[in-house]
């Protein structure tokens, strides 16, 4: 299958940038909403100052790349660790006035909104993990895009550290979720394909069987796992990976997937389907291993 990566790999930066650290620039997610059934994009900011996040929600844009049935008014709440909603938008041209999300866009590569009735917030958060929820206007459906972005070069003390996406997974409906790597080295990336451990936090209906594949940007496939005790990065290194990064939590099961792996600067889009024609809610995650 060929990744659509124009909607769920990331755009590459402007070039604006001071910095050639290389780190993870942000996430984006393609999967279907319901009136039951949400988008989840997690995000975990690392260091000592705020770190100014875009969030975007997009539906209409996606029909431009040939998908059907997409979501006409997506709706975009963002959480902070304790439950607490922190900031909603339903359209992002009546975002507050004192936000320039435009010039903001401006800056991260990111595809402008087709549509009015698009969602987008530009937010200042502090150190810690955070959740970005689509939903659909009055209760409505359809295939719908979520992107959390950080401001490449402003902050440089502050970074995305972790990115996490949870959705429906079926056997024709896959979760998508697309990272960039940016600057000049290569990065150590943790991925990880969980369902059973859902179940620990009130989950119902979860994934019983994850399987991961990673492409890249032409739409190659790269790297797949089904289990992660067969993973590239098993033992020693898989543990040391989790160890030495914030807010991962180890597999509870050896059906959940996971990969360790060295990315150099681009875009990679990764898919988590159910093995074996499972299907239930499932989480994927990739967060940054070294600081390379």
């Amino acid at each position: 299958t060929t990744i659509l990566a124009s909607l769920s790999a990331l755009e590459s930066p402007d070039g604006n940038s001071t910095s050639n650290v290389s780190r993870l620039l942000g996430i984006s997610t393609r999967g279907l909403v319901t009136a039951s059934s949400f988008l989840h994009a997690g995000v975990i900011v690392s260091g000592t100052v705020n770190k100014k996040v875009v969030f975007m929600a997009k539906g209409p844009l996606l029909s431009n790349y040939g998908v059907s049935g997409v979501l006409a008014d997506p709706y975009l709440e963002v959480y902070n660790s304790s439950g607490s909603l922190i900031y909603s938008n339903d359209s992002w041209g009546a975002a507050d006035s004192s936000i320039s999300i435009s010039q903001d866009i401006g800056k991260t590569g990111i595809t402008s909104p087709s549509s009015s009735l698009e969602a987008g917030l530009t937010v200042s958060l502090s150190p810690g993990a955070y959740t970005a929820i689509l939903k659909g206007t009055s209760s409505s459906s359809g295939s719908a895009l979520v992107e959390a972005y950080e401001l490449y070069g402003e902050e440089l003390d502050s970074k995305l550290l972790g990115i996490s996406t949870r959705g429906s997974v079926t056997t024709t409906s896959f979760l998508y979720a697309g990272i960039a790597v940016t600057g000049t080295n290569s990065k150590k990336v943790a991925f990880m394909g969980k369902g059973p451990l859902l179940s620990n936090y009130g989950v119902a209906g979860v994934l019983s069987d994850p399987y991961i594949e990673i492409y890249n940007s032409t739409g190659t496939l790269i790297y797949s796992n089904d289990s992660h005790t067969s993973a590239t990065g098993t033992g020693a290194e898989l543990i040391s990976a989790y160890s030495s990064s914030e807010g991962i939590t180890l597999p509870s099961s050896s059906l959940e997937a996971a990969i360790v792996v060295d990315l150099s600067p681009g875009n990679y889009s990764a898919i988590l389907k159910g093995a074996n024609g499972t299907s239930g809610i499932g989480l994927i995650e990739a967060y940054e291993v070294s600081s390379n």
